[in-house]
Formats: structure tokens, sequence, C-alpha cells
């Protein structure tokens, strides 16, 4: 039975270990972090970046008590996808695919941080997984001209990043954008299954196009790092909704390397649940 850590800090929720990582691939010996892990029954999937996040790999393990063993099959190598922590999985017309950040470009390679010369994701795209397979950005299908997931369909300035989060139930896709200059966010909620059947006919979407099928949307009110616990984006995620008059949650968690993880829990829309985050101690 666990019992209470009185050492954590303030606001904090308690986290425990459920799962060792082995076997992803590494550079140099230097065991590369994974930036999104997704469970899927008996298997997981990961996706890590190398040479400044101009390269992803996806890799597919075999869950065993509590060890993830990723060396029986050989990992994705997707060139030009950027730094991304989208990794989802779903069901479409009898396949598995998974949304992932594509379109790796140097959005912020003018600020001081050296992580900030990485290339970061632009669009997201959806891609069924190949054991051993190498992509490029041309060989999946894309959401493209994420500056315009408003009901508008006009653009609201050049992306720093994007992210993505399918409800708990699949039939509703989060795209998170990030302004490259001002920092503010955009968080739009589609219906799932329109953006699939738009891209069974064009490999490429226009944003501006899929205005009629949003759900929601939410322009964050000032940098979001800054009102973010530890100022940082590490992954986002979207609950289901179980009614029509419920709201969806958001969840984001954070924290850079040295620092307590956060998680961040709030209602679609509410920019003030937004600094309210939570440390993951354990």
């Amino acid at each position: 039975m666990a019992t209470k850590d009185h050492s954590m800090k303030p606001g904090s929720i308690a986290a425990y270990k459920q799962y060792t990582l082995e076997g992803l691939p590494s550079t140099d010996s230097y065991m590369r972090v994974a930036q999104k892990t997704f469970i899927a029954g008996e298997f997981a999937y990961a996706v890590q970046v190398f040479k400044g996040a101009s390269i992803a790999k996806v890799s597919k393990g075999r869950i065993s008590g509590s060890v993830i063993d990723f060396s029986e099959f050989q990992p994705m190598t997707l060139n030009g996808f950027g730094h991304t922590q989208t990794l989802e999985l779903y069901n479409w017309q009898g396949k598995d695919y998974f949304w992932i950040g594509t379109k790796g470009i140097q959005t912020q390679n003018n600020e001081a941080n050296h992580y900030n010369k990485d290339y970061w994701a632009t669009q997201l795209g959806r891609f069924e997984f190949q054991e051993g397979q190498t992509l490029e950005v041309t060989d999946i299908d894309r959401l493209t001209y994420l500056t315009r997931i408003n009901t508008t369909g006009a653009s609201e300035g050049a992306i720093g990043r994007v992210e993505a989060a399918l409800s708990s139930d699949n039939k509703y896709l989060l795209i998170m954008t990030v302004n490259k200059n001002c920092k503010q966010a955009r968080m739009t909620i589609y219906d799932n299954a329109a953006l699939n059947t738009a891209l069974d006919s064009s490999s490429t979407v226009s944003m501006a196009d899929m205005t009629g099928n949003i759900k929601k949307t939410w322009l964050v009110s000032g940098n979001i790092y800054s009102i973010l616990l530890n100022g940082s984006i590490q992954g986002i995620d979207l609950s289901n909704k179980f009614k029509a008059s419920d709201n969806w949650y958001v969840y984001i968690s954070g924290g850079n390397a040295g620092e307590t993880p956060s998680i961040t829990k709030t209602t679609f829309g509410n920019t003030a649940g937004l600094s309210k985050g939570k440390y993951a101690d354990n």
C-alpha cells in the first residue's frame, strides 16, 4: 500500500513509476528521451528526436510486467518531422493510424537557449507504423496551414510549435499551436472523423477549409509559457465529453531537465485554470 510522502511540495500530487523503457534507439551510447509514449494493449510506442530534431524515430515495444522492451522491433525513421510530443493512435476505416507532428522548421533559432535551434513540428500528419520503414514529410497525409485553426480561417501569425491530442474515445482531436513571436497559444477541437475523411480525399488538407468542423476554439490570453507551472509544455491531453452539456478537460504536462514535472488540468477555455498546475512528486 502506498503511503503519503510528507516531503512533497505544496500543491503536489503523488506520481509513481509504472514502466521501465528498455532497448530504445540511442546516439553514441547516449539514451535519448522518449518525447511521448503511447500504451496500446500489450504493446507500446515511443517517439524520440535526434540531430537537432531533424530526425524522429518511432519505436514499438512489448510490455512485460513493469518493463517495456523496444529491442524486438526495428524503429521507423521519420526525416524532417521535427520536435514533437504528439503520438496518438486511433483506428480509421479498419487501419491503425498515428497522429504525429511533422514538417520541422527552425522556428526559434533566434533565441538564446541552444534547444531552440532544434527543428519544431509545424504541421500534423497521419501514418501507419511499419517496422523499419523510413518516411519523408511528403510521404504522409498532412494537415497544413495550422496558423488558421480558428473559425474565420484567417492566419494568426507564424507557428513556433504544434501539438495535438485525441480525446479518450478518439472522437475529437485537440490541436494546439504556439505563436512563434508572442507565445500565445490557440487550442481548437475538431471532429476526428471529419479530418480523416478529408485526408482520404487529399494528401494535404488546409485548416482554412476545416472551419465547419470546429467544435470549440480557445485563444489563450498572454504568453502560455509564462502562465504554466515550470514554463514548459511536455505534452497535452484531452478528456472525453460524456454529455452535450459537459465541457472538455485539457491536461498539460511540463518540466525541463532537472525540474520536478508538473501537471495542469483545466476546463477548455479557462485561461485562469492554466496557472493552477500541480507538481508530480514521487
